[in-house]
């Protein structure tokens, strides 16, 4: 009944594609760039955390988007 039964659920996304994907981890990505600068000035241990997290999640995006373009150019060659 309006989906308010029981505890919060996790909510994600599968992209359609891997256009939608890379669309999906840059829009992320870019969300963690704006979260990094708002660290810049914050010393606090939850904030210093969140930071670290957030560069381990922009490494993996990086690292994914540069396997999504080597495969779409083994694919075109």
């Amino acid at each position: 009944e309006g989906g308010k039964e029981g505890r919060k659920k996790l909510q994600g996304e599968k992209p359609l594609n891997e256009e939608a994907k890379r669309k999906s981890l840059a829009k992320i990505y870019q969300e963690l760039e704006k979260f990094q600068d708002t660290l810049e000035d914050n010393n606090q241990e939850i904030f210093v955390n969140g930071g670290e997290r957030a560069k381990k999640v922009m490494k993996e995006i990086e690292q994914e988007t540069s396997i999504l373009d080597a495969t779409k150019n083994e694919t075109i060659t």
